[in-house]
């Protein structure tokens, strides 16, 4: 995979969010090309964000920061042979599966050995499928293996899925290949890490956010730069956030809801006193795992970005409703809709993100509540400002 095939997916995932419905198929088969890759992963992901669902209105700067799970697709959907690649050349599987370095040495070699011998015309989405049912591959690696993309080994990271896309980047459940542990691995958007400053930015926001050590925040145990992708290695969190957890199964009691704020703002409270801002709270970024304890996800993250800033007055553009100036839907795409939903965020935040402090980390927890209660945001609007 070239350096910038997981951006380019993401990008035109983001931008096939903007075309109406009935129009997106036509715009999506045009942009792709031929490439049919490209089509295809973003076409997965299109049929599996399903942003009607969403409780927030129809727009890309509210609709980009909750979008759902792709392990939660049905088994027999992840590994269904008929969405593989045809006519796979089995000396290259076997190439690609040495590399990655799935398998042991004595693996490999019964698995190479039964190919060329005892099976020699066996078809690479044959010998993909049997590994994916004796549990040897996941059906993620067996189609990047199979499609010869994306590349599967980020450093000294094994990528076993792709869990979740969003405006921040992508997020892959990984394991370690030395310590044998099992990590979320976040590749940052190259839209948020534009310029050298902006690398060093998170490189030293990641620094002091591994540092906090608390039971309601997801740790932070690496980031690095692999092949010129950016990366964030975080605590894996066997559960999901509570945002699906609301959608799927309506309102929680007063007693869930309160209890899940107070986790949330316990881990708040601990990294406050660290002096480090969230930004960006909101249910998708509170994961509740399967022993019942929430996670703060994203902290120091959200910190990393402060170019996303109001069009400069000299350009005339301003909100017509309210008189401020208008923030651009680009600005919005490339900053990972906007550091923080609309609805749960602080009013200062969307007016200079440098006014915003550990007040606006308790608003947003306010807003949190609300959804928890209701399963509907406290404001809406068609835009920033309206909101």
């Amino acid at each position: 995979m070239s350096d910038s095939h997981a951006e380019k997916v993401q990008q035109v995932f983001l931008s096939a969010l903007e075309v109406p419905a009935e129009k997106r198929d036509a715009w999506l088969r045009n942009e792709c090309g031929t490439n049919e890759s490209l089509w295809a992963e973003v076409r997965s992901l299109l049929e599996h964000a399903n942003p009607s669902v969403d409780l927030l209105e129809q727009n890309l700067d509210e609709v980009i920061s909750d979008i759902p799970q792709l392990g939660d697709l049905p088994e027999e959907k992840q590994t269904s042979q008929d969405e593989l690649p045809a006519n796979v050349n089995c000396d290259h599987f076997l190439s690609k599966l040495s590399e990655v370095g799935v398998l042991s040495p004595d693996e490999f070699a019964s698995v190479s050995d039964s190919v060329s011998s005892a099976h020699p015309s066996t078809d690479a989405r044959q010998l993909a499928s049997q590994l994916v049912t004796k549990g040897k591959l996941t059906s993620y690696q067996a189609a990047a293996l199979l499609k010869g993309e994306p590349d599967l080994l980020i450093d000294k990271y094994l990528i076993l899925d792709l869990i979740d896309v969003g405006g921040m980047g992508m997020v892959f459940k990984a394991i370690h290949r030395t310590m044998n542990r099992l990590v979320a691995l976040k590749m940052i958007s190259q839209q948020m890490l534009a310029s050298d400053d902006q690398i060093r930015r998170f490189k030293r926001e990641v620094r002091v956010a591994a540092t906090l050590e608390h039971l309601n925040i997801v740790r932070a145990y690496d980031a690095d730069e692999s092949r010129g992708v950016n990366f964030l290695v975080m605590e894996y969190v066997r559960g999901d956030n509570l945002s699906r957890i609301v959608r799927a199964s309506g309102p929680l009691s007063l007693s869930q809801a309160v209890d899940c704020i107070r986790q949330a703002a316990t881990g708040l409270q601990h990294a406050h006193e660290r002096g480090i801002v969230h930004r960006d709270i909101k249910p998708g970024n509170l994961l509740l795992d399967d022993q019942g304890t929430v996670k703060l996800l994203d902290l120091g993250l959200a910190h990393i970005d402060d170019s996303i800033r109001l069009d400069s007055p000299e350009n005339g553009s301003t909100d017509a409703d309210s008189g401020r100036p208008y923030v651009s839907r680009s600005e919005l795409t490339a900053a990972g809709a906007i550091l923080g939903t609309a609805s749960f965020m602080a009013p200062e935040q969307s007016l200079d993100a440098h006014l915003v402090d550990f007040r606006s980390d308790i608003y947003s927890l306010g807003c949190t509540l609300y959804f928890l209660l209701t399963g509907e945001v406290p404001y809406s609007g068609s835009t920033i400002f309206k909101v």
